[in-house]
């Protein structure tokens, strides 16, 4: 008996994955049969007698179908597959067979020998109608059936509202998941039944997840902010068991998603804060009907710019990077947007250090507004490549800030980092260079407003730990972590852009804003959660086969825990997120002085006067060299190409 069910449930899969058009055919030569049959008894009862089915009777047997059929089409009753038809696809059937009567009928009467009398025509319409929706609804119920028996995945929808409702519906309609119950943070909902399935408090979570031998929890509280969100999972996360996550509202309400389009948990539904509502005014002021360049447009922070400059109607927008293939992917992700927009969007593939190309790109295109983000950022690369990253930090942003002064560009803004404060790796000490630069000739030039925004990590941006973790959990582990104490600042890509984009407008020449990165994050435990979250088991005595976390010591130029102050109290601004520190700045003589000695180290392939000459500039402790000889790096107008 069970071999026979698993073969009915096997040919049920089967005939559900079928292309469309072959499960049409089929209901619809199932349908032409029913028909035939329907007519062949609607003859009997009338005659009350088996016709044979030659002469006139046996024409009309199977003109039923020939003159039904085509109606139902032009209905659309066969637009929908039988295990998704409900009361309105069964009505659609009901003026396509009245009407398929009235021809029967006239056919009869027009040729006479058919025998279609309105008795029979009566009795077959009545028939057709009966038999079509049964059959239907039957069939339906036997796939829904099959599906449910075969999803093996028991879950619970936490959110009994009108979306966990509409999400329990659906997912029993489709059988992709088995619904074991609502949970709710209501206490008047609390032992109700609703759609058939019971409501529990959030506290009887661990025992559901055991008794009832739960897979997943589906987070159906799409209005719920991020905050609110966030203890939901906390809740969840010392279950081990994973989660997924309706869409959010204004997606739902956009129509741009599903109730159904559930998504995994990502660190960011963990770690992200509630956001801050933007300052328009703020967000407009460089942007709209301007014309914008952003460097490093193909990075994380620096395509996000991109996104909110077309977003705030910018008349043009420069992409200046470096990487083609970044290049490439995020002009065909703009181009409608921008298109729509009515923005002007212009691919230059460029390198900063290249000052004539900055030139004559910032001339050519009238550039009024300039977001400097191109820079090399992966720390223990940075520290293996000096003579790279050295130049094209530090000399492609000289060259970028002196360019945009020539240039007359109104607005200039510098993306800095965490790690630029009190530098001891490569990569910090060159940011930190690069504040210096923007702040030292700017203060010669308060024409142009150049300011420097400086802030932490960004969640899954590239070379992060995130997508790293992400990997290697999927990998099966170890999971690498630097320190067990290390933490670090995180915030989402799209909250960072938006405030780089409002402070750079609050600012003045040489200013230095700081963004509130929220509480540091320890990186063992955001390790342990993405385990915890994708529904593995950390590996212990009890789940020895579970995913290893591995400790690998901090790598060269790595810090323990970052900062964003150098020295003194930051002052606050217009916006709750947005700080401006009160750094020193040196003389342009004195940093005039050290960029040319930088050059000259690059001119002569010595990365370990390269490094000396960057540790005296920025202050810091000296860090020993692994660098490799590398071929000459040409000067262009005095700066790296």
């Amino acid at each position: 008996m069970n071999a026979l069910a698993r073969s009915h449930r096997a040919a049920a899969t089967r005939l559900v994955l079928l292309p469309r058009y072959w499960k049409r055919a089929i209901v619809m030569a199932t349908d032409a049969v029913l028909l035939s049959l329907t007519m062949y008894l609607a003859l009997a009862i009338v005659t009350q007698s088996w016709p044979g089915v030659s002469g006139g009777r046996g024409h009309l047997i199977f003109l039923a179908p020939a003159v039904t059929i085509p109606l139902l089409n032009l209905f659309g009753v066969y637009d929908a597959m039988v295990r998704f038809v409900n009361g309105d696809h069964v009505l659609r059937s009901v003026p396509a067979i009245l009407l398929g009567c009235t021809v029967l009928a006239f056919a009869s009467w027009t040729y006479g020998n058919l025998g279609a009398t309105w008795y029979v025509v009566a009795v077959f319409g009545v028939g057709a109608m009966v038999v079509l929706s049964g059959i239907r609804q039957f069939a339906g119920f036997v796939l829904r059936a099959n599906r449910s028996r075969a999803a093996r995945e028991r879950v619970l929808v936490y959110g009994a509202g009108d979306a966990g409702r509409q999400l329990a519906a659906a997912l029993t309609q489709s059988g992709r998941f088995k619904v074991a119950g609502f949970v709710d943070d209501k206490a008047e909902l609390h032992g109700c039944t609703l759609l058939g399935f019971t409501v529990y408090p959030p506290d009887m979570l661990s025992e559901l997840v055991k008794v009832r031998g739960i897979h997943r929890i589906l987070l159906a509280v799409p209005s719920a902010t991020q905050t609110q969100r966030r203890e939901i999972l906390e809740r969840i996360d010392p279950l081990q068991i994973r989660a997924m996550v309706m869409p959010f509202l204004d997606e739902l309400a956009s129509g741009t998603k599903r109730v159904d389009q559930l998504r995994e948990v990502e660190i960011e539904d963990l770690l992200g804060r509630d956001p801050v509502s933007p300052i328009e005014a703020l967000l407009d002021k460089d942007l709209r009907g301007r014309n914008v360049l952003v460097t490093g447009a193909g990075g994380s922070i620096g395509s996000e710019l991109c996104r909110q400059a077309v977003k705030q109607g910018a008349r043009r927008l420069v992409l200046f990077e470096i990487s083609e293939y970044g290049l490439y992917t995020l002009e065909r992700e703009l181009a409608p947007r921008a298109q729509a927009a009515g923005c002007e969007l212009v691919p230059v593939l460029g390198n900063v250090c290249d000052t004539a190309h900055l030139r004559f790109t910032f001339e050519r295109y009238e550039v009024e507004t300039v977001y400097h983000a191109a820079a090399y950022k992966h720390v223990p690369l940075v520290e293996q490549n000096a003579l790279s990253a050295i130049p094209n930090n530090v000399l492609g942003t000289l060259s970028a800030i002196e360019e945009a002064i020539a240039a007359r560009v109104r607005n200039f803004v510098l993306v800095s980092t965490d790690k630029a404060v009190n530098p001891i790796s490569i990569m910090g000490a060159t940011k930190r260079a690069c504040e210096m630069a923007v702040q030292a000739l700017t203060s010669l030039h308060p024409e142009i407003r150049a300011s420097i925004v400086r802030f932490g990590n960004v969640l899954d941006s590239s070379g992060s730990v995130v997508p790293l973790f992400r990997q290697q959990i999927r990998n099966g582990g170890p999971v690498t972590v630097t320190h067990p104490e290390a933490t670090r600042y995180f915030m989402t890509i799209p909250e960072a852009a938006q405030l780089v984009i409002q402070a750079g407008a609050m600012g003045g020449p040489g200013d230095i804003f700081l963004l509130d990165m929220g509480q540091p994050v320890k990186i063992l435990d955001l390790a342990q959660r993405m385990i915890r979250l994708s529904g593995e088991d950390l590996h212990s005595k009890e789940a020895p086969g579970g995913v290893d976390i591995s400790f690998i010591g901090l790598r060269p130029g790595e810090k323990l825990h970052e900062e964003l102050l150098v020295g003194g109290n930051p002052v606050g601004t217009g916006h709750p997120r947005i700080f401006r520190a009160a750094d020193t700045c040196v003389s342009w003589e004195l940093a005039q002085a050290q960029f040319r000695r930088m050059e000259a180290a690059v001119r002569a392939n010595d990365a370990v006067q390269l490094v000396h000459v960057l540790r005296a500039f920025v202050g810091g402790p000296s860090v020993a060299v692994a660098q490799a000889p590398h071929p000459n790096i040409q000067l262009v107008g005095g700066t790296a190409a």
